[in-house]
């Protein structure tokens, strides 16, 4: 009978054991997860403020970029337009153009 309640205790002891592992485990988890939301809300608010349109137009005005004083004008291209999804014969010609350009402008 007391080899029985000793196997019970060591039994609940072991299981409380486990239990309190289990949760330090979960703290850190949790504690992570918090900062890792942080992190993520702060990362949000830079990304909104680096795409905003009035950071853009300011950045591009500092670059010396202007809207155009005129619409764009349509550029006719020379032979037939393939339709979307088929092959055009407009890159039968690659390997000669190729040959020209360079991996720097």
């Amino acid at each position: 009978m007391l080899v029985v309640a000793v196997g019970i205790m060591l039994t609940v002891v072991v299981a409380h054991t486990l239990l309190a592992q289990n949760q330090v485990r979960l703290d850190r988890l949790e504690s992570r997860i918090a900062a890792e939301e942080t992190r993520y809300d702060s990362l949000r608010l830079a990304n909104g403020q680096l795409s905003s349109p009035a950071r853009i137009t300011a950045r591009a005005a500092q670059l010396g970029l202007a809207l155009p004083t005129e619409p764009p004008v349509a550029v006719p291209v020379v032979g037939d337009v393939p339709r979307r999804g088929s092959t055009g014969s407009n890159l039968s010609g690659w390997a000669e153009v190729k040959g020209h350009l360079t991996a720097t402008p």
